[in-house]
């Protein structure tokens, strides 16, 4: 990650690889303590979950306490109620562990059963593989019965070697 730095304010650029989604849960809170209506609000990044955050502290009436931290806000209103904030944060990285390679890019997004992958892990327990790493690690091809549900692709997309392991049986 590179930053730069200018007075009290600093960015940071992340490797294209690595994906940052943003969100903001808005809770209502009633008298009683009781959650009532929630709301999930997708933002671009901070600037916009401040925006969003102000809009919504604008439009309410009587605010008497306003208690917040980087991640959270809340605010307290005259008749009891309690509307709070949370940042969500998710990153993501899809590059393969041991080639490198964006599995976005290539179309290999795909999960195969979960003995089959702690076997390949090797004590790796995050990260991604590609098809042809996972296969290197586990000595043979993938076949449709080391997919999920028998489905290789989770989004619908395939790379050639994708399909081509779906339609494959396994061979004895």
């Amino acid at each position: 990650m590179a930053d730069s730095r200018t007075g009290d304010h600093c960015e940071f650029a992340c490797d294209p690889a690595i994906q940052v989604h943003w969100g903001l849960h808005r809770i209502e809170v009633g008298q009683g303590g009781a959650e009532g209506t929630t709301d999930m609000i997708r933002v671009s990044g901070p600037l916009e979950i401040e925006q969003v955050i102000d809009r919504h502290r604008r439009a309410l009436d009587r605010i008497v306490r306003v208690v917040g931290t980087l991640w959270t806000r809340e605010f307290h209103l005259a008749d009891g109620q309690l509307i709070k904030f949370r940042v969500l944060m998710e990153v993501t990285n899809w590059r393969c562990v041991d080639c490198s390679v964006d599995i976005r890019e290539i179309d290999e997004f795909y999960a195969v059963h979960d003995d089959l992958w702690l076997a390949a892990a090797q004590g790796d327990r995050g990260g991604q593989l590609c098809v042809g790493c996972l296969e290197v690690r586990l000595g043979r091809e993938l076949t449709r019965a080391d997919f999920k549900n028998k489905r290789a692709s989770l989004d619908g997309r395939y790379s050639e070697r994708l399909r081509e392991r779906e339609n494959r049986t396994r061979e004895t």
